[in-house]
């Protein structure tokens, strides 16, 4: 299980079931990042994780002045033909 601790962590517990219950490991911190202000401000941090556990994709901020990334699509349509 993969988690976001209260130190910005990205950390995992792996769990494996007993015939009494459910057996987890001491967490396993990862990498320490940075989350958005917005996702700060909600109590959330987004972030996916490969079926492999391989990968990790986070929604992160490198400081506040930083600005929305876009993403433009069949940009060549907006190209004037050449004679």
């Amino acid at each position: 299980m993969y988690f976001v601790t209260d130190r910005n962590e990205l950390a995992v517990v792996s769990i494996a079931v007993k015939a009494d219950g459910l057996e987890f490991s001491r967490p396993l911190p990862l990498f320490a990042f940075k989350p958005t202000l917005r996702a700060y401000r909600l109590g959330m941090t987004e972030f996916d994780v490969t079926p492999d556990g391989k990968r990790f994709l986070l929604n992160i901020s490198a400081d506040e002045n930083n600005r929305p990334l876009t993403l433009l699509q069949n940009w060549t349509s907006l190209l004037t033909a050449r004679p």
